[in-house]
């Protein structure tokens, strides 16, 4: 069996190098920390999990990680018109808050959607990406019930550098980023700005006139880490973004666009904090003591209505290496969250809701023979709700030094929003404070076949899931609905790494339906991506080519919703091909151009109803490194 692996392990604060011993001989290794607890080969972990590096997310070149995702097999991304709209990710056909969004370790979703708004995340600073798909409750608790997205920012540990990045494009879009950051073995650090803006006509309503849209991000972030012995770190990291969106409205008071939106000055602010605190004690080679403290905050001032809200997080775990087959973790999490309405339109939603939970659960990885498994269980109790146990456990058996056999089951849990339960817009939406936490359950089951020489890997993958006590909406209000949603498909991913080309391939076919056995919205059945690398004179010169397919989906459609008694209706939007290609000029060590086309052949489509996305646009870059 192969010697171990060292990792700096965000999830496990982000703090030291930890020793696994879960590698499959002569099998090129890629430590995955998201899908476990405990830093794991990819070749050992039964769910399936992507990754995109700095290289690959460089080449792909979009300053948005949601586009980014879009490549990811089991990942539906739909944005509300351009750059600066609403963007929500799903996870094979789950809600976009059943997703825990990770940034550095820390949970960035706000408290009172619990989800996450992709179209502020930037990739200027961001070195990986990991998805995990499937049920992960049994390690992250509430929302993970289509997976987890964990995104890494950059690290140093070398002398003092001055990173700057430069772009300039159609619609108005410039972008920047600027960092500095140096180290060595006992402390390193790195602070990094970066500020993304654009104009952009988001709703195709002509009526109300000619409004540019607009949007500007900026996001600040940074982290500290000291060594102070050679068993004992400390790490501090935080981040802030705040974005100004001049958006759009949309029109429920029987105007000439009723139930679209509407071209108008609408104006949203929003805001997102982020700080952690974290140790870790190597009490000896076989056992290691974690600490993390960390506390999101989150301000929307929006165009319908405005709120703010936080998420405090202690969290210690104990890993145990048993013996060179088996680890053990220990873990248990304290968890208070906050929500308040800015403009309650209800005295009784004016003050300040809260509620704490408390998780407590293990994870066990073993090695036998060829074949690696993992179990885990997690109990989490909350003031409002029933305690609620869940579970996983996942296998990967090889078959020779070819072909890999992997599979995993799972449950999870969502708890009710803040806003589920205590918001309040007039004559349209009132809080149920009796909602109890949806409950899912899921499997899925794959093949993977590596060519002999190593350049070649395939994977195949069928996946499926139940939602029970799905919260739907029953005006003016939401229920939990009796019955089931069931979400299936199928995940395929190619990639080639050879000397003339990389190239990368998926599909993704996904059947979700709601309890009625309609579409859910939002969600494309057959979605496609390629990517294709290639470097010229001496790595100096690289150019890349992706196309993304999505077949279309289903989205709710308002323009009768008051005739037919406030009911919505089903809306079918047409298919898309984008098309993006990029071409980058290394001067030397220090400098690197670039030019970058988007949407190169100007499709038309929709991922929202009556909102455009952009055309084509070209864009010119540099990087710098000192």
């Amino acid at each position: 069996m192969k010697s171990t692996v060292c990792v700096q392990s965000v999830v496990w604060l982000s703090l030291a190098c930890v020793s696994v011993s879960y590698a499959f001989e002569d099998i090129d290794e890629e430590v995955i920390v998201v899908g476990s607890r405990i830093p794991t080969s990819s070749q050992a972990l039964g769910g399936l999990t992507t990754v995109l590096n700095r290289t690959e997310i460089e080449a792909l070149g979009s300053a948005h990680v949601a586009e980014l995702l879009r490549h990811v097999p089991g990942v539906s991304v739909v944005r509300s018109g351009g750059y600066g709209g609403l963007t929500q990710v799903r996870l094979r056909g789950a809600e976009a808050n059943h997703v825990v969004v990770l940034i550095d370790g820390i949970d960035v979703s706000t408290s009172s959607s619990g989800e996450v708004d992709f179209s502020g995340i930037l990739s200027t600073d961001i070195e990986r990406i990991e998805v995990v798909r499937g049920p992960k409750s049994g390690l992250y608790g509430s929302n993970a019930v289509g997976g987890v997205v964990h995104l890494f920012t950059r690290q140093e540990r070398r002398d003092l550098r001055l990173d700057v990045s430069l772009e300039a494009g159609g619609f108005e879009r410039r972008g920047a980023g600027l960092a500095l950051g140096g180290g060595n073995e006992r402390v390193d650090g790195r602070l990094t700005y970066s500020r993304f803006a654009s104009e952009f006509d988001l709703s195709k309503d002509d009526t109300q006139g000619a409004d540019d849209d607009a949007e500007k991000a900026d996001t600040v972030s940074g982290y500290l880490q000291f060594k102070a012995t050679d068993r004992l770190s400390f790490r501090l990291i935080g981040r802030r973004t705040e974005r100004e969106t001049d958006t759009d409205g949309f029109d429920f008071n029987g105007g000439p666009v009723q139930g679209l939106a509407t071209d108008d000055a609408s104006e949203s602010d929003t805001e997102v904090r982020s700080i952690g605190f974290s140790a870790i004690w190597d009490v000896s080679d076989n056992s290691t003591y974690m600490l993390q403290w960390q506390r999101t905050e989150s301000v929307l001032d929006g165009v319908f209505f405005g709120d703010e809200g936080s998420r405090e997080k202690l969290i210690v775990d104990l890993h145990l290496v048993l013996d060179d087959r088996q680890t053990l973790a220990l873990f248990a999490e304290w968890e208070q969250e906050t929500f308040e309405n800015l403009y309650p339109y209800d005295p009784s939603q004016a003050h300040e809701q809260n509620r704490r939970l408390y998780g407590y659960g293990l994870e066990y990885r073993t090695l036998i023979g060829e074949t690696s498994i993992g179990v885990n269980a997690r109990v989490d109790e909350a003031d409002d709700f029933d305690n609620t146990m869940t579970y996983a456990v996942d296998g990967s058996h090889r078959l020779g030094k070819q072909m890999r056999l992997h599979g995993s089951y799972g449950t999870a849990v969502t708890n009710p929003t803040f806003f589920e339960q205590f918001g309040f817009v007039p004559a349209i939406f009132v809080g149920n404070a009796g909602l109890e936490p949806e409950k899912a359950r899921g499997w899925d089951a794959g093949i993977e076949i590596t060519s002999e020489d190593g350049l070649i890997m395939a994977d195949l993958t069928w996946f499926e899931s139940i939602l029970e006590d799905e919260i739907v909406p029953r005006f003016p209000t939401v229920v939990n609905a009796r019955g089931q949603s069931d979400r299936r498909g199928l995940e395929m991913s190619l990639t080639y790494r050879g000397q003339f080309a990389e190239v990368s391939a998926s599909y993704t076919y996904i059947e979700s339906l709601d309890m009625r056995g309609e579409d859910e919205v939002g969600r494309p059945r057959n979605t496609g991506s390629l990517s294709i690398q290639r470097s010229w004179r001496d790595d100096r010169v690289t150019g890349a080519f992706n196309v993304l397919y999505s077949s279309g989906h289903y989205d709710t459609d308002f323009r009768n919703y008051f005739v037919n008694g406030f009911a919505s209706e089903l809306t079918k939007l047409g298919s898309s091909t984008v098309v993006n290609a990029q071409v980058s000029y290394r001067l030397n060590n220090l400098v690197e151009l670039y030019l970058r086309g988007e949407n190169i052949f100007d499709a038309d489509y929709e991922e929202v109803l009556s909102y455009r996305t952009p055309g084509a646009v070209a864009l010119i870059g540099m990087r710098l490194s000192l």
